[in-house]
């Protein structure tokens, strides 16, 4: 996962790090829990969504479960790893209501717990 508001925006993984959470968000569903709906409800809300957004935000919401191991990306570099808290292959999607995540006034409240892995060595990768 790449941690940025918008596309090549602020870098949110310092953040998720600290709060061991991976995180994510999207226009008009910032504040929509997504526990509440089943995957691609409410629609009109999902259907302001690019398809690479709603991939991803069906991932954090509705695919990751608890036991998942992740990546995180940033530019060329895969920076650190996590495992996916909660319980093992449960759906581990929590909404934070608190909003304790944000930048410039946009919550980051889609969720997933993670125990990040404080000692991952970079590793360089070729996209593309």
């Amino acid at each position: 996962m790449s941690f940025r508001a918008g596309n090549q925006g602020y870098e949110m993984w310092p953040h998720c790090y600290d709060l061991g959470v991976a995180a994510i968000t999207y226009g008009y569903l910032e504040k929509t829990d997504l526990r509440k709906y089943p995957e691609g409800e409410p629609k009109k809300l999902w259907a302001t969504l690019k398809p690479a957004q709603k991939a991803s935000l069906r991932r954090v919401a509705y695919e990751m479960k608890g036991g998942d191991v992740i990546y995180v990306k940033q530019g060329p570099k895969i920076v650190s790893k996590g495992v996916v808290g909660g319980r093992h292959g449960v759906r581990a999607y929590k909404f934070d209501s608190k909003f304790r995540l944000s930048h410039d006034g946009w919550p980051w409240p889609h969720q997933v717990p993670v125990k990040w892995v404080s000692d991952f060595p970079e590793v360089r990768i070729l996209l593309g």
